[in-house]
């Protein structure tokens, strides 16, 4: 896992990569994100029929909101901007299960003071639930040095 102290203390450099805390979305933490996202899908609520035991799925983007914690807080870290996120959905999260984003730095730009980042959210079983690519911006001059 990639310390954020090591981050703050020397360059940014293609390779580096931050692993973000596992985290377990409960009932409680989908009810708020549904409400502040205004989302109404019932998958989120009553569970879908396709999927087995009908379980409850996390909507795509409250699994990828944990991209950015790792993103703001870890790697790049603070001060970090987001100015663009692709992201694939690969299988359904539900609630409970235990996820954890990582990122990978593949491209600077230190002209522009730009990160492009690998990204992913997986379960505990390393299976991934969400990849893609981030680019994002951060000025802290230490990471530039």
């Amino acid at each position: 896992m990639f310390r954020r102290s090591l981050c703050l203390r020397r360059p940014l450099a293609v390779g580096d990569r931050a692993t973000g805390p596992e985290r377990v979305f409960g009932k409680a933490d989908l009810e708020a994100f549904l409400a502040v996202a205004g989302d109404t899908n019932t998958v989120h609520r009553t569970g879908d029929e396709t999927v087995e035991g009908g379980a409850v799925l996390l909507p795509g983007m409250m699994v990828a909101s944990l991209i950015s914690g790792v993103m703001g807080s870890q790697l790049p870290g603070p001060g970090s901007l987001y100015l663009s996120q692709k992201l694939n959905f690969r299988r359904p999260a539900q609630v409970g299960e235990a996820l954890r984003a990582e990122v990978n730095v593949t491209a600077l730009s230190p002209s522009r003071c730009c990160i492009r980042m690998e990204t992913k959210v997986l379960d505990s079983a390393d299976r991934v639930v969400v990849d893609g690519e981030a680019l994002g911006m951060n000025k802290t001059p230490r990471l530039w040095k």
